[in-house]
């Protein structure tokens, strides 16, 4: 879950954050499905080389639907 005050830029550190994340998940609980990659923000997610592993988004206006 990511606040940001206009929409969110994904960079390296956050990639590297996602992709440790979901290593230690796949340790932790053993699971041998599969993880999705679910951002929720209050606005949208601009396209950078490090938004394409996000599988879906969510912002604040879907949840309020």
């Amino acid at each position: 879950m990511k606040y940001s005050e206009s929409d969110y830029v994904p960079d390296l550190a956050f990639d590297k954050a996602m992709r440790r994340k979901m290593s230690d998940l796949k340790k932790s609980t053993g699971t041998k499905y599969s993880i999705h990659s679910t951002l929720i923000t209050n606005y949208e997610v601009k396209e950078t080389p490090y938004s394409g592993d996000i599988q879906s988004v969510v912002t604040g206006d879907d949840l309020f639907q």
